[in-house]
């Protein structure tokens, strides 16, 4: 199966990092532009299968991206999704009349994404969906402990950045609480990736969960719906 490609168009840094780690776990190329000009370009040059595109940027708001692009021959058919922070049916009409395929508000469900994109691109959904979060995790390997930092989660499993590398197959036991809830989830689980490039100078770490009692599971699970 070809690999699907998506260009996310938005001016927060932060939010592109967060929903291009998203959706490359999903299986997608994700190419990035901060500006409409520079998306603009990008679907020239790249042609992508699905384009995210930020409403309102300082250069050229994303409703005109997507009029000119529509008006395009070459270019009309790529389907085009705008993200914004209005509500207001003004800005949801003036979305509409640019020629967009769909119109999603922020603060992004990334399960909302997830099907929506899913859906556009005829793709199968992972089973095990992913959903970013940030809270301190530690471990213990042996008499050693050490302390990494979540990057997300799954009902499988933690992918955690830390400064201690582990050897793949390791079995540590782990302690972190999810924002938002009451107690902590101590559970054992084995590393089963190791990333050395993306984190640096820290690791990357993915850890398969292995004996999740009832309670952490229902945590962990009803922590993924409602997609934090």
């Amino acid at each position: 199966m070809t690999t699907k490609k998506i260009l996310l168009v938005d001016d927060t840094n932060l939010f592109l990092e967060m929903e291009k780690d998203f959706l490359e776990r999903s299986g997608c190329q994700v190419l990035t532009a901060t500006t409409g000009t520079e998306g603009l370009e990008k679907i020239r040059s790249e042609v992508p299968d699905l384009v995210l595109l930020d409403l309102e940027m300082p250069d050229m708001n994303g409703d005109e991206v997507c009029e000119l692009v529509k008006k395009d021959e070459r270019f009309k058919k790529i389907p085009i999704v705008m993200l914004s922070s209005r509500t207001d049916q003004e800005a949801i009409e003036k979305c509409r009349k640019a020629g967009c395929d769909n119109y999603l508000t922020k603060p992004i469900n990334q399960r909302k994404l997830l099907d929506e994109t899913a859906k556009i691109l005829k793709i199968p959904q992972r089973k095990d969906l992913r959903v970013l979060v940030q809270m301190e995790v530690e471990g213990v390997l042996g008499e050693n402990a050490f302390y990494g930092e979540s990057e997300n989660i799954s009902r499988g499993g933690l992918l955690i950045k830390s400064e201690t590398l582990l050897k793949k197959g390791s079995v540590i036991n782990i302690k972190f609480h999810l924002p938002g809830k009451q107690y902590h989830i101590e559970a054992e689980g084995e590393v089963v990736r190791i990333d050395e490039e993306s984190f640096e100078p820290k690791y990357g770490l993915g850890i398969a969960f292995q004996d999740l009692n009832s309670i952490a599971k229902e945590m962990i699970e009803d922590f993924i719906k409602k997609g934090r």
